[in-house]
């Protein structure tokens, strides 16, 4: 059971860094193109 709660734990925190690490790329990429663009409001993702 200890190795599998260990497995359980780094799958846990991988997919939790993953899912902040899209989620940041994510924003500033649509901070980016707000910019270029001037105005964010109709673009599709």
């Amino acid at each position: 059971l200890a190795r599998h709660e260990r497995l359980l734990i780094a799958l846990a925190i991988g997919l939790v860094v993953a899912s902040l690490a899209w989620f940041l790329a994510h924003s500033v990429a649509r901070k980016e193109r707000a910019r270029d663009a001037g105005d964010g409001q109709g673009e599709a993702r």
